[in-house]
Formats: structure tokens, sequence, C-alpha cells
């Protein structure tokens, strides 16, 4: 009786360990995995810049920017996607303008102001940077008052207005928007057109602008 029971009892034991009948566990389920981030192509985008300036002419009397060499302008832009690395759009800026006549006077100074039509091209559309190169053209305008040449106005335009920078990625939110900020340098080539309120005059004088500064942009 006692070899019947020990030999069931092995039996029971040798069944329970089989692998083909023990209860297999659940297979965790996989975790989804992220759809990754599609470039945009189509879309507003809105920018804010802010730049030192230094403008050279190939003049020195009568010229778009005599006795105003530097400036400091706040810049505004919108520009709409064409494609996910090509934008086209419109941009702004008025700022100070430095004066080297006007001694001690308290009420002198200048400003200056200008707008155009730009292209925008990137040169890869990254998670955390973005390279980019943009060309422009437009106006330029420089209002002066006090100092030795009194109030005036020149008027210039703007025949390639260069601009080559990078964007890191700021902050990304939840809505889809991205906010990125980055520095730049920029060459603005242009001819001096107009003067309004100075015998001295310089019509057809070109002129070079080179920039650094930084911008921000934020795309819904």
């Amino acid at each position: 009786m006692r070899p019947c029971i020990a030999a069931a009892t092995a039996l029971a034991f040798a069944l329970a360990a089989s692998p083909a009948l023990a209860d297999e566990p659940d297979e965790a389920p996989a975790a989804p995995t992220p759809a990754p981030e599609t470039p945009k192509d189509s879309g507003v985008r809105l920018g804010l810049d802010l730049a030192y300036e230094r403008a050279t002419s190939s003049e020195d009397v009568g010229d778009f920017a005599n006795r105003s060499p530097a400036r400091v302008p706040l810049g505004l832009d919108l520009s709409f996607r064409k494609s996910a690395t090509t934008l086209m759009g419109f941009h702004a800026h008025a700022g100070m303008a430095s004066r080297t006549d006007c001694g001690s006077e308290g009420s002198c100074f200048a400003r200056t102001y200008g707008g155009g039509v730009h292209f925008e091209w990137l040169f890869r559309e990254g998670t955390s940077f973005v390279p980019w190169l943009r060309y422009g053209f437009g106006v330029e305008a420089l209002y002066r008052s006090g100092g030795s040449l009194g109030e005036a106005t020149r008027w210039g335009v703007d025949v390639a207005d260069l601009r080559l920078g990078g964007d890191f990625v700021a902050a990304r939110y939840a809505d889809g928007r991205t906010m990125r900020v980055g520095p730049f340098v920029g060459f603005d080539g242009g001819l001096f057109l107009l003067e309004k309120g100075l015998a001295t005059r310089g019509e057809g004088t070109t002129f070079a602008i080179l920039s650094l500064g930084v911008r921000g942009t934020l795309e819904p």
C-alpha cells in the first residue's frame, strides 16, 4: 500500500511541474510607439527680433548713413509656410539710431524705420535646432532731428537683405505650438534714393548694413 501512495505522490508532483500543463503567465502588452513628429507644411509663424546694426555708405557727405552709423531696431515678421522648409512673409522694424553730430544738444535724436517682403529657407526641420537663411527686399528710412544737420528724412531701398541664423526649440505646447529662439547675422545692401529736409543731396549712393541679433518665433 505504501509503495502505491508514494508512486501516486511522485506522479502528482511530476504533473504539476510539467511545462506543458503549468499555467503560462499572460504577456504584458507592448507599449505603443510614438509617431514621429511630422514637419508642418502650412500655417502662419510670428517672429520678433532685436539687433545691433552698423551702417556704412559709399560717400561721407549726403549719403544714407551719414552721422548715424549705428542703430538698434526692433523687428516684427509674419511668415506663411509654403512647404515644410520654405516660408514667405512680410517684415517691419523701428528703432533708435546713433548721432555723431549732436554735441550737447538734448533734443538731438534719430530713428530708423523699414519694411519689406522676405523668403526663408530652413536647412532642415529638426527637433531641437533649425538653421535658416532669409532673403528680403524693401525700404529703409532714417529720420533725424536737431544737431548740425537739422531735421531730415532719408529714404533708401534694400536690394539684398540677407540673414543667416539658427533657432533652438524653447518650448513645445500641448496644443501643437512651438516656440524657438536663436541668434542671427545679417547683411543689408541697398541704394539711397531720396532725402527731404536738407540742401546737401546724395541720391544714388550705395549703403551696407551689418547686423547681429537674436529672434524668437511662435508657430501655432
